[in-house]
């Protein structure tokens, strides 16, 4: 029975090794969230619309960091989908977040020919900003497309 015991003991520890072997994980920075949430009057056009044929490079990361589901893309086709993707969101207002969110969220940076950048924040199916700025609710059907678009888009090299 000892010999049973220590050996179940022994398999434990042992799976709690493997599961714990891979780097921890550090947040880097807070998803924003909410508990209460109020609603602002939406003006007509909450973001500039981004045109495609001016991207030279876009980054995509998780909150937190999943890597299998980093993206860079650099190619004409992969510029365009994220961008149309972008600039067809439609918002139903401004939300006041007061609470930490903890969905997961995606982190959009746009590199434009000039080496400007800007970043988005896409809170998993339910809120877009664009870094420092006010946080819009989308609607879900939209929102809900993004991961499937990350999943059927890998990266690419834009040779």
């Amino acid at each position: 029975m000892k010999i049973c015991i220590t050996i179940l003991l022994a398999a434990v520890l042992c799976l709690g090794l493997f599961a714990c072997a891979g780097e921890p994980y550090e947040p880097t920075e807070q998803i924003p969230t909410t508990t209460t949430e109020t609603t602002q009057p939406m003006p007509d056009a909450p973001f500039a619309p981004i045109n495609a044929s001016e991207v030279a490079h876009i980054s995509i990361t998780t909150l937190p960091g999943d890597l299998r589901l980093h993206r860079e893309y650099y190619s004409p086709e992969n510029i365009t989908w994220v961008v149309d993707y972008i600039n067809s969101l439609e918002f139903e207002g401004i939300y006041e977040l007061d609470t930490v969110y903890l969905g997961m969220g995606w982190v959009i940076k746009i590199t434009f020919h000039d080496d400007i950048s800007m970043t988005y924040h896409h809170f998993g199916n339910l809120f877009f900003s664009e870094e420092g700025g006010p946080r819009w609710r989308m609607t879900y059907e939209q929102a809900s497309l993004f991961e499937g678009l990350i999943q059927a888009n890998p990266s690419d090299t834009g040779a």
